[in-house]
């Protein structure tokens, strides 16, 4: 477990009732994306069908720091519905058929927080955002042992350092459960 400093995040059920707020498929799989990738909102924007692919399944992020990221089986089939028969042009159009704008993904979220009942944990936050979704991501992540390495790739920071400042150092605690349990796997 890696103890971070005080970054907020949403529970397992405030995001799947977010999700479940979506008012359209389009913005049902973009807020399972943010979630579920940890990407920059401006990442999203630029994602193209040929980044996505439904068969490994996985998604190539070309912004920021390139890198390609797995995607949970769910999140491919709602992403091959999406999609449809398009070989080309961005995953997420708005509805005049150009790419999503990044101010589109904010309204997006933040509607659908307010149609869940879903308060932004900073008090001083009045919306849900797509930041919000990229911090969940990442304390999810960690909560279920990942590791912060791989975070750090998955998130496409520079530098580990750069992951470990945002969510924290690893605690005491997690350190003596896992090497507990990675010594007992060893043992001859």
């Amino acid at each position: 477990m890696v103890k971070g400093p005080s970054i907020v995040s949403l529970s397992k059920e405030d995001v799947r009732k977010l999700v479940d707020s979506a008012i359209s498929v389009r913005d049902r799989v973009l807020i399972k994306m943010l979630y579920y990738t940890g990407m920059r909102r401006e990442e999203v924007c630029n994602l193209g069908v040929e980044d996505v692919d439904l068969l490994k399944p996985q998604i190539a992020i070309q912004q920021s720091r390139a890198r390609t990221v797995p995607i949970p089986k769910d999140l491919a089939r709602d992403l091959r519905t999406l999609i449809g028969h398009r070989k080309s042009g961005p995953v997420f159009v708005s509805h005049r058929g150009s790419r999503i704008a990044p101010r589109t993904i904010n309204h997006v979220v933040a509607q659908a927080g307010k149609h869940a009942g879903i308060k932004h944990p900073n008090p001083q936050r009045r919306n849900i955002t797509p930041q919000l979704l990229r911090h969940t991501f990442a304390q999810h992540y960690l909560k279920h042992n990942g590791e912060i390495q791989n975070l750090a790739y998955i998130l496409g920071h520079s530098s580990v350092s750069t992951t470990y400042s945002a969510y924290g150092q690893p605690s005491q605690e997690g350190i003596v459960g896992e090497y507990a349990e990675i010594v007992r796997e060893m043992e001859v």
